[in-house]
Parts: structure tokens; sequence; C-alpha cells
């Protein structure tokens, strides 16, 4: 990153999570000072917390990550989802505002924009008809806009496709699971209602790539909100058979019958273009290749 990072302290939120720890390894090798923030050093919920936390290391970048980030569980916990979500969000921008940064990124959802027509594009409304954590989201989400232009802020909002990859062990997410079970020598299980769905796929190295060039964009530059995706959108039932080839393991999967799970959608697509126009040198990695690593990766855990 042009030794963007360098001598800079940069405060990473959810830094032991999937996307959260290979920014916060991204920054460390570009001689970045990594603050990192997680559930047992600090409650993101918490303002107190989170205000000696940027009184002490005064922060100059941040990256917020930190997020209850489970569909099923937020449906069954509603409070804990939008405290972490929503006012955890709320708490860190405030704390930016009174601890000025250089430049501060948050990560939000294409969940944001619930079934809202395809492809989504930035400035379209977002939806009111989600589920908890698309919700939770969607509020964060606007929250951040909000401080961005009432304060001028230099704050980034992206707006991601399915991040999937090594290092991922969410064993709710479908290539997660999916994986783990062939390699148990059980059979996937797609739910019959949703395996005609469509979702976008984005690669973690590719996701990392856009957080560390949106941290470093000029403060001057008035984009608050991108969408990131690869463009490369697979029905569920395709991304299953393609790990089925991928993993070689001659068993089948399992579609159950019976409707769709709490907080589906079910056509997902983003349109990056802005963000791609922005950042002419970003690339992503196509999905079979994405799945190729990804399996290794489980392979080798395995080991």
């Amino acid at each position: 990153m042009n030794g963007f990072f360098n001598g800079k302290r940069v405060l990473v939120t959810g830094h032991k999570g999937f996307i959260g720890s290979k920014i916060a390894q991204r920054v460390s090798d570009g001689g970045g000072i990594v603050i990192g923030l997680d559930r047992c050093r600090c409650d993101v919920g918490d303002y107190e917390q989170v205000a000696r936390i940027f009184d002490r290391d005064r922060p100059q970048v941040v990256f917020h990550l930190a997020a209850q980030t489970e569909v099923g569980r937020s449906h069954e916990r509603p409070y804990e989802t939008y405290r972490t979500n929503v006012t955890g969000t709320l708490n860190v921008l405030e704390c930016c505002r009174r601890w000025p940064v250089e430049s501060a990124v948050f990560a939000s959802s294409d969940k944001a924009y619930g079934n809202g027509p395809i492809p989504y594009r930035e400035d379209q409304f977002l939806q009111d008809d989600a589920d908890v954590y698309s919700m939770s989201k969607r509020m964060a989400d606007q929250l951040c806009q909000h401080y961005a232009r009432t304060y001028d802020m230099p704050v980034r909002v992206l707006r991601c496709a399915n991040v999937y990859g090594p290092g991922q062990t969410n064993g709710t997410t479908l290539i997660t699971s999916s994986i783990r079970r062939w390699m148990l020598g059980e059979k996937p299980v797609i739910h019959g209602g949703c395996k005609f769905h469509t979702r976008e796929w984005l690669y973690v190295d590719d996701a990392v790539d856009a957080y560390v060039l949106t941290a470093s964009m000029p403060r001057e530059d008035q984009v608050v909100v991108f969408n990131v995706g690869s463009g490369e959108g697979r029905m569920v039932e395709d991304v299953v058979r393609m790990i089925s080839v991928e993993m070689d393991t001659g068993m089948d999967y399992h579609v159950e019958a019976g409707g769709e799970t709490i907080g589906q959608i079910r056509k997902q697509m983003l349109d990056s273009s802005l963000f791609r126009r922005t950042f002419p040198q970003w690339q992503t990695t196509p999905l079979w290749q994405g799945l190729e690593k990804t399996v290794a990766w489980h392979k080798e855990q395995q080991r």
C-alpha cells in the first residue's frame, strides 16, 4: 500500500475474526501498529470502554468489523444484535468524532438491501422488511453516512458480497459447512426453499484488498458508500456442486424438504462499478479458484 500504514496506529475492531484478522496482518506487514479490539478486551456496545481505548491509544486509522454476524442467532437474540451492530457502531463513530482519525472504514453488508431490486446500487433505498441481522446492518450503515456528512468525517462504508475463503470457521455459512460435512463423511444439507437462491461471492483476500484501498482514499473524496463484489453470482445449489467437484468425495449432497430459512434473501447481486472505477487496480478471484484454495486450506487444517 505504498507505505500508507507505516508507523500509523490502526484500530481493528473484531481483529480476531475472519476478515479482521487478515486486515490486522496486512496492516502489521505494512509497518502499522495494530490496536486490536475484540469481545475479550472490550465490549463494543459499552461507550465508556470504547472511549478509553481511543483516549489511550489515539488511533489514526479505524477498521470497524466487530459485529454479530450469524443470521439465526440474530433472530433469537435481537437485543444483543442491535446492541453490538448498531450501538457498537455508534460508539465507534462517536469516538472517531471526539478523537479525530485520518480514515475510518466500516463494514456493512449486501444484506442491508434486503429483497430490493438487483443489481443493488449504492443510491437505492435500503429495505425496511428485513430480518434482524439485515436491519441491524442497515441501521449501522445509515449511522455511518449520517456522521460522515453531518460532521465532515472521513468515514467510508463497504457493502460486501458473501465473503468466503481460508480461515473462515463459521459453520453456519454455506461454503464452510459444506466442506466440513464432506470432510466428516456426511452429506451437506441444502434447504429446499433456498437451493435456487442466487448469491454473489467474494474471496477473502479480495475483500481485504478493498478495505485497505478504501482506507487510503484521500480525505477530500466525497464518496461514502461502496458496493464491493466479484460480479460472479451463483445459485446455492451450483456452489455446492462446485465444492463437490473440488472435494472429489464421490458423495452427493442432500436437499432438505421445506421452506426458506430465517432471513434468506432470494437474489443478491451488487453493482460494484463505482468501486472498480475508483480503484481500477483492484482485481477479484474467480469462484472456482477461490473454492480450490479454500478446500485446500480445510484439508491442511485436518492434518
